[in-house]
């Protein structure tokens, strides 16, 4: 038996009802009995290609899914490139500022604690944990400069 134009259209619409799909729908959109449509629905394997087309469906929507956390994720890196160049930026300016002080080592091992800390900071922004330390927490840019500001208070307070 070939499938006809008609008998075509009357699976997509039974397809398209989803959760309220049923052959009485059918049978009342094309008018024709409940038994005609049962005889379209078995002779052309209804279920099966309905369980196909879910299938297909459902793999299509996995790889749009998993094409969305990939971009989300390659969105995330560029952020934390950026950050990571502005925090360099902040640390060099740092330096610059205060290359003149460090005048012994006491001084010397505050810009390490510093720059510990700051590296610290740069690999919570990529989630590692560096030997067990809690992991920094950024809310932003702003809260990124803050915790810079934070740092270099330490080390104005402890000259």
């Amino acid at each position: 038996m070939t499938e006809t134009l008609r008998d075509k259209e009357a699976f997509e619409y039974y397809y398209s009802l989803g959760a309220e799909r049923n052959l009485e729908k059918v049978s009342q959109k094309y008018s024709v009995s409940i038994p005609a449509v049962k005889k379209w629905s078995k002779n052309f394997n209804w279920q099966l290609r309905v369980q196909q087309r879910d299938i297909e469906n459902s793999k299509n929507l996995e790889k749009k899914t998993n094409k969305e956390v990939i971009n989300a994720k390659a969105d995330f890196r560029r952020t934390i490139f950026a950050v990571h160049q502005l925090l360099k930026e902040a640390l060099n300016k740092f330096i610059k500022r205060h290359e003149t002080e460090i005048t012994g080592i006491k001084d010397l091992e505050k810009v390490v604690m510093i720059l510990d800390k700051l590296a610290r900071l740069d690999m919570g922004l990529v989630g590692e944990n560096i030997e067990g330390e809690k992991e920094l927490k950024v809310n932003g840019i702003a809260d990124l400069f803050a915790k810079i500001a934070e740092y270099e208070k330490v080390f104005k307070d402890e000259k």
